[in-house]
């Protein structure tokens, strides 16, 4: 009787060896805690008036995590060098197990040196992949008479009376409506009912994204199409002709200025034979304009000198009046506009100061 007991049941074992006159009131507080929280004797709460759905009539909530394996306690330790360490450690079987000194036999202190990654803690062993539970050994953590924590190995009778108390706490679960098998599995089916929606959803949006993106670059091409052709056709051609005949004269004037560079000096001629003093042809005034129908309306040029620029019935920039500033504003205002429509010309004022420089940063304008 006693071996079968033994092979089934440890808190009957320790009932079995204590005392005959010892009664289950007399246990301490701690063991009774302890085998309800090991699993051993979980609490249940069955209330068959309550509702004709088994759902609610039967309830576990009493017991410690009763969503969980086991319950779950953080201890704090000082380690080696000193630095103290929370950990989280689960009460198992096992844990109430050890409290009983018959059971000493399947518990085994392991020294530090010999902790490898094969020792598992025993939850974990638990909950492992059966293919890895020949190649690990489970264990739990116990303090010893000197306060010390040590890993305990625990033997396989041990561990197959865990898995015996797992197997009902599981069934109680399921029963009481926790971790329902059927249950997760509906959750999973809705999961992927609802990923399936959410994908064919994503997929729409995606496609008519796409679809409008499309149609506004087409219409932004169509846009900016008209708006070119607008320019070219409203573009005067002789002022066109008149700024082409002037780069072509000033180009020609600066290179035969280059080659009468180059040539040698003629031999001085008497005054008396020069009967005409020649004058080398200028460049061609430039006039300053700006393309209105490209202005975005941003203000810089109107912000720097209102009396030059100004706005047209659309809201665009134009020449208002070249002579009402230097030639500088003009300069300024097409390096400022942000896309690049303003063409300062020629200066109107020769004596106007600094005017070398402006001219050399207005030419990359005209």
């Amino acid at each position: 009787m006693e071996r079968e007991l033994r092979d089934r049941s440890p808190f009957l074992l320790y009932l079995l060896t204590a005392s005959e006159d010892q009664s289950l009131k007399d246990m301490s507080a701690l063991q009774v805690s302890a085998a309800v929280e090991g699993r051993d004797f979980p609490g249940l709460d069955f209330q068959y008036s309550v509702d004709d759905r088994w759902g609610r009539r039967f309830s576990i909530t009493a017991n410690p995590y009763p969503s969980k394996d086991w319950p779950l306690h953080q201890i704090q330790v000082t380690r080696e060098d000193g630095e103290k360490e929370t950990l989280e450690l689960p009460f198992t079987f096992a844990d109430f197990c050890s409290m009983d000194p018959t059971l000493r036999q399947h518990f085994r202190k392991v020294p530090m040196g010999y902790w490898r990654e094969e020792l598992v803690p025993l939850d974990s062993y638990l909950a492992g992949a059966p293919e890895n539970l020949y190649r690990q050994i489970p264990y739990i953590w116990m303090v010893d008479g000197k306060r010390e924590l040590w890993r305990v190995a625990v033997s396989w009778q041990v561990v197959a009376w865990c898995r015996e108390r797992l197997d009902y706490w599981h069934f109680l679960q399921e029963n009481s409506g926790v971790r329902s098998y059927h249950v997760e599995q509906a959750t999973t089916q809705l999961k992927q009912e609802l990923n399936n929606q959410w994908e064919e959803e994503i997929k729409k949006l995606k496609s008519k994204h796409s679809e409008e993106l499309q149609k506004a670059q087409a219409e932004a091409a169509s846009k900016a199409m008209e708006k070119l052709a607008n320019v070219l056709l409203g573009l005067d051609t002789t002022s066109m002709a008149d700024t082409l005949i002037g780069e072509i004269t000033a180009g020609s004037y600066a290179q035969d200025t280059q080659i009468l560079a180059e040539q040698e000096p003629p031999e001085p001629v008497a005054e008396a034979s020069i009967e005409k003093t020649v004058t080398p042809p200028r460049p061609q005034q430039l006039e300053a304009y700006i393309e209105t129908a490209l202005c975005t309306s941003c203000n810089e040029c109107t912000d720097l000198n209102n009396r030059i620029f100004g706005y047209d019935e659309k809201n665009q920039a134009f020449i208002k009046d070249a002579a009402a500033g230097p030639f500088a504003d003009l300069v300024k205002a097409a390096e400022a506009c942000p896309v690049k429509i303003i063409h300062p010309g020629s200066p109107l004022n020769p004596d106007e100061q600094g005017l070398e420089e402006w001219i050399r940063r207005a030419e990359p304008f005209n």
